[in-house]
Order: structure tokens, then C-alpha cells, then sequence
């Protein structure tokens, strides 16, 4: 899968040189979003992509969260899969750009991610993702 960083990515928006697609659940992207992002959730390309993106050539970046959340990877592998030629991850994802100090959109926009902590503990790490996600 290829990656992009903050840097690339900052400087494709700047240019209007990519479409951004925030691969979280439309509760989560209505809270807080990148600027101009697009929502398409993981596991539903098939049915919103072809609609909101008809050009199969045009430069797509996927994020989430960050980089322990796969979102934006499944996201990314879906489109690919539909014949999408350009599409990149943006793994640091919306808690890397908000903590570089760049603008967000939404509701809640500065809303801090919730830390991800693994636990020894299966059924008490498998509450925590419940409640996170």
C-alpha cells in the first residue's frame, strides 16, 4: 500500500491535486474531518464510490484515526479493487494532522482520540475497541 506523509499530503491540498476520503463512520466524520474530506466507511466503496468519485484516475488519499486503526488501508485496498488507479494512505491519519497544529473540520473538530491501550486481558481489551469505536 502506498503511504503519503503530512508534508505530501498538505502540499496536494494546497494545489487541488487530491481528494481526500476519511474512511471512519459518518458519526465520527460529521465530529471532526480533514478540510474538504469526503466520508466513504470502510466497507461501503462499492456503493458510494463510483457515484461520488466517477474518475478512476483521479489522485485519492484515504485516513482514519492513525496508524493502529486499518480503516483507511481497507478503504484504500476496496478502491483498488473497483479500478481506482491512484489511491494512497495517509496512516498518521486525523490525530497526526491535528496534533501538527492544521485545521480540521466538524462538529467537535479538536476532539482528542481516545488512547488505544492493549490489554492482557481479552474480553477487557475487546470492551475498550467497543467503546472506542
Amino acid at each position: 500500500m502506498n503511504s503519503i506523509s503530512r508534508e505530501e499530503l498538505k502540499q496536494a491540498i494546497d494545489r487541488g491535486e487530491v481528494i481526500i476520503l476519511d474512511a471512519r463512520s459518518p458519526e465520527k466524520f460529521h465530529k471532526s474531518h480533514l478540510p474538504a474530506a469526503l466520508n466513504i466507511p470502510a466497507g461501503q466503496a462499492a456503493d458510494l464510490a463510483p457515484r461520488l468519485i466517477p474518475d478512476k484516475n483521479v489522485r485519492l488519499v484515504t485516513y482514519c484515526v492513525n496508524f493502529t486503526w486499518k480503516l483507511s488501508e481497507q478503504l484504500a485496498r476496496e478502491l483498488q479493487a473497483l479500478g481506482y488507479k491512484n489511491v494512497r494512505t495517509y496512516e498518521e491519519g486525523r490525530q497526526d494532522w491535528m496534533n501538527a497544529g492544521l485545521p480540521l473540520e466538524g462538529s467537535a473538530p479538536y476532539e482528542p482520540v481516545p488512547r488505544f491501550e492493549p490489554s492482557t486481558n481479552e474480553a477487557e481489551a475487546e470492551d475498550k475497541l467497543k467503546r472506542v469505536s
